[in-house]
């Protein structure tokens, strides 16, 4: 072979080992791994495809005989010239071109991130252009604007890591940019690396393995109930470096988790809980809602951000913006300070879920009528109604008036945590009112709680 050949053989001897992984005597296309081919398959596919890449007349019968034998049929060591087998995993990793990811076993895992076109074109400039209106319009709050361009700019920066926050962007009203937000998002991230869904119901299901291997995940009209597993669930999602995945026909997998996660709803996020960290909620509401008093000077508006995402360079510009963008002093990707930082929404909802919370453990207390009780029967019915840390015991508690105290008791000869009620105190083993002594602390247990 002469050697323009021989480079146009290592050409497509390459091109080829990228494309395609074998699996058990089958062949996959790295961007179609649920579509098994035989060996006449994928010579014919590959064939399919050469026209348009490289010149015809050089792309001969017996070069590509060769390709094939190379490639396809001997064994060899030569990572560049054979197809490599695909161990059935599948992950993302944002920024690396490569689509197989080589492990120490010799075989490979596919990446399913891909770059998206408009960061091929070259261009450098850098400007928000007609997209910077449509943030004013959709967060008109400064601070809450600032706070989710950083977490856009964020994302994009650090590609390959994983924000341990989510968007959550609320409003009653219907037509105030939110699902466009969403489409812009899937634009500069790539149509390829987002997972779409009107709901979490695929997210949570058992086979979830589609939406984890994407870098963004939207999920549109979000509802869900407190302490649901549903939840739960989307709790560890968002924080969670690694997650059990599973396809169908497969054992469930441990898979990196690099995904960064886009909510909206228009219900009012009622499962917030207190001490939220995981959801940073913004509302979206603004006069340019669908039929509000400014309906028609927004939706001119719409028109033109959709005009402008169908251009590939108006992303591009606007990528190039976030890529310079310099973050927030006070901006923390990997934690959100809700006190600092929480938006007026959180902490309404924040102080409905803290208000809750309260009320059901007086009732829980009312009910038994306990003028003293042990700190381990509280943490265990706030750990099973609330699903909160024992921490948030003492804070409970304290909001109720309850005194705490260190006793022995029991014949113990240490102390343990009690609680006492309003209007009470715990003294050389006595519990004492504003009267005097009622009762002992060993006489007044037993009668109320079991003691392990």
């Amino acid at each position: 072979m002469t050697i323009q050949t021989n480079l146009l053989f290592d050409t497509l001897c390459t091109d080829l080992c990228a494309s395609y992984v074998r699996r058990e005597t089958r062949f996959y296309h790295v961007d179609h791994p649920t579509e098994p081919l035989s060996r006449r398959d994928i010579e014919q596919a590959f064939i399919a495809t050469l026209g348009t890449r490289y010149p015809v007349e050089q792309v001969t019968q017996p070069l590509l005989k060769q390709v094939f034998d190379i490639g396809i049929e001997r064994k060899h060591s030569d990572r560049n010239r054979s197809v490599p087998v695909w161990g059935g995993s599948m992950a993302c990793h944002p920024g690396n071109p490569n689509r197989v990811i080589w492990k120490s076993n010799g075989t490979v895992s596919l990446n399913t991130w891909k770059s998206p076109t408009y960061r091929g074109l070259g261009i450098t400039e850098a400007t928000y252009g007609p997209f910077e209106e449509f943030f004013n319009w959709v967060f008109p709050r400064e601070e809450e604007r600032t706070r989710i361009l950083d977490w856009l700019a964020y994302c994009l920066q650090h590609e390959d890591q994983k924000p341990a926050w989510a968007l959550l962007l609320y409003s009653k009203e219907k037509g105030t940019g939110k699902s466009t937000f969403c489409d812009l998002a899937r634009n500069l991230f790539g149509a390829d690396n987002t997972a779409t869904q009107n709901n979490v119901d695929k997210l949570t299901s058992r086979f979830n393995n589609f939406a984890f291997t994407n870098r963004l995940v939207i999920s549109e009209e979000l509802s869900l109930r407190p302490d649901s597993n549903q939840s739960n669930a989307l709790k560890t999602y968002i924080t969670d470096k690694v997650v059990a995945t599973e396809r169908k026909g497969r054992e469930a997998e441990q898979t990196p988790l690099v995904s960064c996660f886009l909510f909206t709803t228009n219900h009012l996020p009622t499962f917030l809980e207190q001490g939220e960290r995981r959801y940073y909620i913004v509302n979206t509401g603004h006069a340019g809602y669908a039929s509000g008093p400014r309906a028609g000077e927004f939706s001119t508006l719409v028109g033109q951000i959709v005009a402008a995402m169908r251009e590939p360079a108006q992303i591009a510009y606007l990528y190039n913006a976030l890529m310079a963008r310099t973050l927030s002093d006070s901006f923390d990707g990997q934690t959100l300070n809700t006190e600092l930082h929480g938006t007026p929404l959180m902490k309404q909802l924040q102080g409905a879920a803290a208000h809750t919370n309260i009320e059901q453990l007086q009732e829980f207390l009312d009910a038994k009528k306990y003028l003293i009780v042990t700190q381990t029967e509280v943490a265990d019915f706030v750990a099973s109604t609330f699903r909160n840390s024992a921490n948030a015991t003492r804070h409970l508690m304290m909001e109720l008036g309850w005194t705490h105290c260190n006793v022995k008791w029991g014949g113990a000869d240490y102390a343990r945590v009690l609680w006492a009620k309003p209007g009470h105190s715990v003294a050389d083993g006595n519990i004492y009112n504003s009267n005097g002594l009622v009762a002992a602390v060993c006489d007044y247990l037993p009668a109320t709680v079991v003691i392990n």
